[in-house]
């Protein structure tokens, strides 16, 4: 289920690679926080893959709505930091891992602080590196993915 991951991708590459002259410093704030979310749909989506045959069965709404909702921002960023230090994981999800950790400031920044520069330059180079990262998380086997997704938003048990 990589839809609305994919859109954000294209969002940003839109946002990116327009026409300079009618490029603004809100366009550059949304490709990054877009290059974030492309990131946190990638994920998402990775939860509810196995239900995708399922769409007609009554339940499936809303069990397909609570899993796809079950990543949580800040989660997301903890157990992405948890993988980075993990040994045995697949090298391109600690790139993954790598990209949520750093988008997430990037888009927090975006976001919430006007007096963040939006650098082009930056901003293309972690377009070209998302695309990259989510290529690779996508054609990684499906069940490594899934198992990948649901490591990074399950909830840590106190």
């Amino acid at each position: 289920m990589r839809q609305l991951s994919d859109e954000f991708l294209q969002c940003a590459r839109r946002r990116v690679n327009g026409p300079v002259a009618e490029r603004t410093e809100t366009d550059l704030r949304r490709a990054t926080s877009d290059l974030y979310y492309a990131l946190f749909h990638a994920v998402c989506g990775s939860l509810v893959e196995p239900l995708r045959t399922h769409t007609e069965n009554p339940g499936f709404k809303e069990i397909f709505a609570l899993l796809y909702r079950k990543p949580d921002h800040g989660r997301l960023e903890r157990k992405s930091r948890q993988a980075l230090g993990a040994t045995s994981l697949d090298p391109r999800f600690k790139r993954v891992a790598q990209q949520i950790c750093g988008m997430k400031n990037k888009r927090e920044d975006a976001d919430y602080n006007p007096l963040a520069k939006m650098v082009l330059s930056t901003i293309a180079s972690d377009l070209e590196t998302v695309e990259t990262v989510l290529e690779d998380y996508w054609n990684a086997d499906a069940a490594a993915r899934i198992g990948f997704a649901i490591m990074l938003s399950d909830r840590e048990l106190r």
